[in-house]
């Protein structure tokens, strides 16, 4: 109605002007007339459907939608794809698969995406904190591709990865083909779907809000201005993102806050850039005033934004305050029925076999963990006390690469307090499931309470935790010790080198210096070597070693050495040490 009125208006108004010297009253009648009803539907549409293909006004908190037009029409998502590729990258963050600050090894392919973009250079390393701000303010497409090709290996394999997320959240009809949103086959969105995936970004990643709202980044020598407008002329708007390409024209996302309300705009297939921002005020303003109407708000004729839970889940809105307070209230329920004997947090168990699959799993998995079944009662007889004891810790993520999960574990260390960082000891667990290998991130040494406090902490960083509890035995075999190794052994032990020095007693004061830093479970049943050659100057070369070790004692006793900056290097010697 809005088109039919406004092009009808200005072929009406041409006319007149041209035969007015030549038209009949009765024509001059007519067509004033069908002018002025042109006018009067432009105009009473208003501003839901003026220069625009579909637009969306929802409440962030309650997902409560205030303003629609065509909200399920289908439409070019454009760089609104960079969307699902930064929930993806901070996904792939929180998850321990790599770091802030992790460097990114540019491919040909990423480098020659069209503009806009870095222009980075085939081979250059980038690190992914300069790819996430330069994909959200500069709207690169080499930077989203960059950042494709770390998660899944490929943007192709990475568009089905995006697709896939969006129907786990509630995006039904969005299918996406690019990460950067350049122009692909079959590749489409609604107005609704990306209202759902910018409140998905708002409550699953709030520690990653100011990366939408940076209004400059500098990246090299050159200083890179947001392409959203509002933020430098709306001081309330706070996100998010722009996209434009020829087909699905000026689009945008935008999040705002105005005292408690926190309202989200969604405006597809404006006719220009000018009339995308001059849109998401209106519905901005409209927004506010309807946000706080009461009649308004009991009628809810447009019904609600909802989404999915952060793994995946059923889509639904986020736990309320009637949600959390049922939850408290069957947490009580089973404390005082005696069911909750289980320490460690048991993920929810999918039916049937245990499938990994290619979105979230590729970085991390979860760990398959078995609740513990009640044991017999002759059994726990038999077993005293004194036979077991309980270890807790905390389990920081599950992964397909060792290095992700020491990776992990420095995060972790690096959140927690420093009396938490000596008391905890970090160990990876693997363990075969679906014929693969899993690496299990713990740190472990810490008593129940303090193992809770330390998932809290480690929480508020964005990093997945969970406590875990096992059952060790109290006394350690003999055959771990040095002192208690029968002759007929004759496996290869492992020994560490924490320097080779000039003079002995520098040796010696090396020896030293990593069995402080050692916890006691590593220096126990160790011996000290000193090993005297000398070099192509004929000049004596004392190299300092702990010898008596396992490989995985080595590598956890290099790694602790490393973490306080002392020099290790983990050798392989015979069986007499």
């Amino acid at each position: 109605m809005n088109g039919v009125g406004l092009t009808a208006g200005k072929p009406a108004s041409g006319s007149v002007l041209r035969a007015e010297g030549r038209m009949r009253p009765a024509g001059r009648i007519a067509a004033a007339a069908l002018l002025a009803g042109g006018l009067v539907a432009a105009a009473g549409a208003g501003p839901a459907g003026a220069y625009t293909k579909s637009s969306i006004t929802i409440d962030a908190r309650s997902g409560l939608v205030l303003q629609s037009h065509n909200a399920d029409a289908r439409h070019p998502p454009a760089s609104l794809s960079k969307l699902m590729t930064l929930y993806l990258t901070f996904e792939a963050i929180s998850r321990g698969r790599f770091g802030w600050n992790t460097r990114v090894r540019i491919s040909r392919y990423a480098a020659t995406r069209q503009p806009s973009k870095l222009y980075l250079r085939t081979g250059q390393r980038v690190r992914v904190r300069d790819l996430v701000y330069g994909t959200a303010i500069k709207s690169a497409n080499d930077a989203a591709a960059a950042l494709a090709e770390k998660i899944a290996g490929s943007e192709r394999r990475f568009a089905r990865l995006m697709t896939q997320r969006a129907r786990q959240l509630g995006m039904r009809r969005t299918v996406f083909g690019t990460a950067s949103g350049l122009p692909a086959r079959g590749q489409r969105t609604t107005a609704r779907d990306m209202a759902i995936l910018a409140r998905s970004l708002i409550h699953h990643f709030p520690q990653y809000s100011d990366v939408f709202s940076t209004r400059f980044y500098r990246f090299g020598r050159r200083t890179f201005r947001n392409t959203n407008r509002l933020l430098r002329s709306n001081p309330r708007v706070d996100g998010m993102k722009t996209g434009y390409t020829r087909r699905a024209r000026y689009n945008l996302v935008t999040s705002a806050r105005k005292g408690d309300v926190q309202l989200i705009t969604v405006v597809l297939g404006a006719r220009t850039s000018r009339h995308r921002y001059r849109k998401t005020g209106r519905l901005l303003t409209h927004g506010w005033r309807t946000a706080r109407s009461s009649a308004y708000l009991r009628k809810t004729p447009h019904g609600y934004v909802r989404i999915a839970t952060r793994d995946g889940g059923g889509g639904g809105k986020p736990a309320g305050t009637k949600a959390r307070r049922s939850e408290t209230a069957h947490a009580k329920a089973a404390v005082r029925t005696g069911k909750r004997k289980q320490v460690a947090a048991v993920p929810r168990r999918r039916p049937g076999k245990p499938r990994i699959d290619i979105s979230l799993a590729s970085s991390a998995v979860a760990a398959p963990r078995i609740a513990p079944g009640r044991r017999p009662a002759r059994q726990a007889a038999a077993r005293s006390n004194t036979d077991r004891r309980r270890v807790h810790g905390v389990q920081v993520g599950a992964f397909y690469r060792r290095h992700q999960a020491r990776s992990a574990i420095r995060r972790a260390m690096r959140a927690l307090p420093k009396s938490y960082r000596h008391r905890a000891s970090h160990t990876i667990v693997r363990k075969r499931t679906n014929r693969r290998s899993i690496y299990l991130a713990r740190l472990m040494g810490l008593g129940l309470r303090q193992a809770q406090r330390a998932c809290g902490t480690v929480r508020r960083r964005g990093i997945d935790c969970m406590p875990v509890s096992i059952g060790v035995a109290a006394k350690a075999p003999a055959a771990k010790t040095v002192a208690g190794r029968s002759g007929k052994k004759a496996k290869p032990r492992y020994a560490i080198q924490v320097g080779a020095f000039a003079r002995y007693k520098w040796a010696r004061r090396g020896l030293e210096r990593a069995h402080k830093a050692l916890p006691e479970r590593l220096a126990e049943g160790t011996n000290d070597r000193i090993l005297a050659k000398r070099n192509r100057s004929r000049r004596p070369i004392y190299r300092a070693r702990i010898t008596g070790l396992s490989f995985s004692e080595a590598r956890e006793a290099c790694h602790i050495l490393k973490r306080r900056s002392l020099d290790c290097m983990a050798v392989r010697t015979s069986a007499r040490g």
